[in-house]
This record gives C-alpha cells, structure tokens and sequence, in this order.
C-alpha cells in the first residue's frame, strides 16, 4: 500500500503480537536509515506499547510532531539493527484455556473524571465452552476494596464475539473502567 508521498505504508493489526510487530519492524527496517512511525489515538495502546519499546530500545528519535491527534515520529535505524520480540509470557493463565497476554493503564481523560482505564489483552489458548466476561477489583495495599469494573467487550479482529466462538490463537482486547 503506498500514500501520495510514495513511501512504503506498512500497517498493523490490532491483534499483532510483539513477534509479529518485531518481524515487521524488520522487514520495514531492511536497507533503510530512517522508518517514520505514524500513531494514531484509536489505535490499540498494546500495540503501540510493542511497537515503542522496540523502536526507543534499537533506534534512536530524531524528531516528533504532533499534529491533532496524530503522532508522527522520525527515526533514525543503524547499519544492521534487528527488531526482536522479547519472550511471551503470560500475566496469568486461566485453567490452560484462556490467557491474559499483556495490559496497558491509559492515561487520565478529561471525559472519564475519576476513573482508572485498563487496557487487557486476552489470547485464547484452547476452546472454550462457556462465556466469560472481564471484572476488576482494584485492592489497596491492605486489601481494601478501592475501585471496580467490568463488562469491557472484548474483540476478535475487531468484532465482538462470545469466548465460546473462539478458537485457539484468537487474541482480544479489552477496556475496562473502574471508578
């Protein structure tokens, strides 16, 4: 895919892992000195997180713009550099049949006062017969209920589906907000 500019356009999936994000980061960075990174605010903020922490660990910033609510940043490649995904491990694994691959806290928004937003990413690891749903207690250090959430729909490929329909390597995200 190409712009008006002609510059290669490469784009991810919200579903990408952080060995995919590597592999392509890889591919984009072969022959090239310099990758610009365009981040967009709907975009999934694991992602982003993947693709950040291989780009601050293996490049180096030359400049960064923010033009609405557009990120645009310029880096700068060395001769050679390769793009690699650290191990996965899961936060936590539910039963061998559903895992929670990564989290991200979003930032304070104006729109959500007093709340906390938590970004899950769930991978299914075999199929599942029932249908699960996300729910957050948030505990202080004495074990003290301080917030709670739940109900963040959780996409495959960026649609809705119930646990039960997914197969095994399906990945989804979740948004959860706690007051």
């Amino acid at each position: 895919q190409r712009y008006d500019c002609g510059l290669p356009l490469h784009i991810c999936a919200a579903t990408d892992d952080a060995a995919t994000v590597a592999r392509r980061l890889n591919e984009i960075a072969q022959g090239r000195q310099r990758l610009w990174y365009v981040s967009y605010p709907h975009a999934s903020p694991i992602l982003k997180k993947y693709i950040a922490s291989q780009l601050a660990e293996k490049a180096e910033l030359i400049s960064r713009e923010t033009v609405g609510a557009v990120t645009v940043s310029l880096y700068h490649l060395p001769p050679g550099v390769t793009f690699q995904a650290p191990a996965q491990e899961f936060e936590a694994d539910f039963g061998r049949q559903l895992a929670l691959v990564d989290h991200v806290l979003l930032p304070p928004r104006v729109a959500y006062p007093g709340q906390i937003r938590l970004v899950l990413r769930w991978q299914a690891l075999s199929p599942m017969a029932e249908d699960y749903t996300v729910f957050i207690n948030l505990l202080d250090q004495e074990g003290r209920l301080r917030g709670a959430g739940g109900g963040g729909a959780l996409l495959v490929n960026d649609a809705f589906f119930p646990t039960s329909a997914w197969s095994p390597g399906d990945v989804a995200e979740a948004e959860v907000r706690m007051s």
